[in-house]
């Protein structure tokens, strides 16, 4: 009786024999000739995810991977131990296994990428799977081979390393666009607040503070600027390059804080005013307060009193009266709270467990404390 190894070898054979194609290997795998289209137009009648090259082989080589793991020890039954090794010892690169490693790889229709570069690189595939399976197939087949790859911290088509180098790639403040590849573009998408080539400027309101000494690959770390400076050069309000509005210049403390009528100045104090801060006008010489109770510019309502602040307003009810639901209304007096709790402290001191009193002491406190309600409101 044949075994199974001889039927699928004697099968292929005879596939091979019938197909009016010339077929090896992969191709024989895919069951289609390398002048067929038929692997190329599989799966488009959706849309189709596009990997670039890097991606595509690494997908594939993981797809690879895992089909290799699952067949690793497919013809060992655990029996004479020594006879299989003799019996199956070319399993490891045996056709028959490549059939079964490389059948539906990448077949899912949003994969035409990976099946494309399997197109682009089925002999690749099969050097890799007879002759350097002791080899890591990613490196061996995606950055030394076909050369879509580039190695960690590297990128573009002569593999140079990311702007600030492969261990401090875009100053660990960015990201290398398509790192890894030879597609990528290599530039640095940095994070806010940093900038520049190699992500090691800082943008407006930051300083840069640098933590190695390495001149050609900096560190940087960049740092927010006193909320008194608009730019500077350290910390503090003394490191101010210019100041941030608000804010005037002197030159022992640094920037300092406008009088609260400015909304800019030159100076301390409200005749230093180049504009007047929301609720002052310019008078001839200071920024004055504006009376919006006396200027009728206030939004208070006709049951309340506009009480003027420095800059601002606000409303207040009468005396003896308090705002409740969006009107002013009488306040109730502390004393009348204090003697409706005395009565109801009273009634219930007097009381015994016998039920009927009890429960028509209840019942009055009720009544009390309900009509204490409807005063409050």
């Amino acid at each position: 009786m044949r075994s199974p190894i001889t039927v699928a070898v004697v099968a292929l054979a005879l596939l091979a024999v019938a197909s009016p194609w010339t077929m090896t290997g992969v191709e024989a795998v895919r069951g289609l000739p390398k002048s067929s289209n038929v692997l190329r137009n599989a799966g488009r009648s959706g849309p189709s995810q596009t990997l670039d090259r890097c991606d595509a082989c690494r997908k594939a080589v993981r797809e690879i991977s895992t089909r290799m793991t699952d067949t690793a020890g497919k013809n060992f039954g655990g029996g004479n131990t020594a006879w299989e090794q003799s019996r199956f010892s070319a399993w490891a690169t045996s056709e028959v296994r490549l059939v079964e490693v490389m059948d539906s790889i990448c077949s899912d229709k949003m994969e035409f990428s990976c099946r494309q570069f399997l197109d682009d690189h089925e002999e690749h595939v099969e050097k890799w799977f007879y002759h350097h399976q002791s080899e890591p197939m990613d490196r061996w087949l995606c950055s030394e081979t076909s050369r879509v790859c580039c190695e960690h911290g590297h990128v573009g088509p002569q593999c140079k390393p990311c702007p600030g180098g492969p261990t401090n790639i875009c100053n660990g403040k960015g990201e290398c666009k398509g790192m890894g590849s030879v597609d990528g573009s290599g530039e640095c998408k940095c994070r806010d607040p940093y900038k520049g080539r190699d992500c090691t400027q800082c943008k407006p309101g930051h300083f840069r503070r640098v933590l190695n000494d390495n001149p050609d690959q900096p560190r940087v770390e960049c740092v927010k600027c006193d909320p008194s400076c608009k730019a500077c050069t350290g910390e503090g309000r003394q490191a101010c390059k210019s100041c941030a509005q608000g804010f005037y210049n002197t030159t022992e403390a640094g920037c300092m804080e406008c009088d609260p009528a400015c909304q800019s100045c030159t100076d301390a104090g409200p005749s230093s005013c180049i504009a007047c801060s929301e609720g002052y006008a310019k008078d001839p010489v200071n920024c004055a307060d504006v009376d919006e109770c006396a200027t009728k510019a206030h939004s208070c309502r006709t049951d309340q009193i506009c009480v003027n602040t420095p800059g601002s307003f606000h409303c207040d009810c009468p005396t003896g009266e308090q705002d409740l639901n969006d009107a002013c209304v009488p306040t109730i007096q502390p004393e009348a709270d204090a003697s409706v709790l005395a009565l109801l402290a009273h009634r219930f001191a007097s009381l015994t467990l016998d039920t009927p009193t009890f429960v028509a002491a209840l019942t009055s406190a009720f009544a009390v404390a309900l009509a204490l309600l409807l005063l409050c409101r």
